[in-house]
């Protein structure tokens, strides 16, 4: 995207995004999103360059999506609040609470 590979074409497609007004931080978003969506909101500069595992990636947005809908009221405010209310309250504290809430952060592959 604008000329980047990899990471930065991932940020560069994002804020490419973003910039339309377009609604990709949200959650609803997310758990409705196919893998076409997901083509297109992603899309490269390149047309011969292929997203790898494109079909996992969507599967793992929209679960992510329907966990936060469903559990946290839609927002991951309402995930880290869950964390917040902990006695000892810091990020590799929310890490085990983050991977027993969504599968696919529990990558033990």
């Amino acid at each position: 995207v604008d000329g980047s590979t990899g990471y930065r074409g991932f940020v560069a497609a994002i804020s490419r995004i973003a910039g339309t007004g377009f609604a990709i931080w949200d959650p609803k978003v997310h758990k409705n999103c196919t893998v076409e969506d997901l083509c297109d909101y992603l899309r490269t500069d390149q047309p011969d360059l292929e997203m790898p595992m494109l079909e996992e990636r969507a599967a793992i947005l929209q679960e992510n999506g329907r966990i936060l809908c469903e559990h946290f009221d839609g927002s991951i405010l309402g995930f880290l609040e869950l964390g917040r209310h902990s006695r000892s309250f810091s990020i590799p504290a929310l890490l085990p609470l983050l991977t027993s809430t969504f599968p696919s952060f529990n990558d033990v592959t």
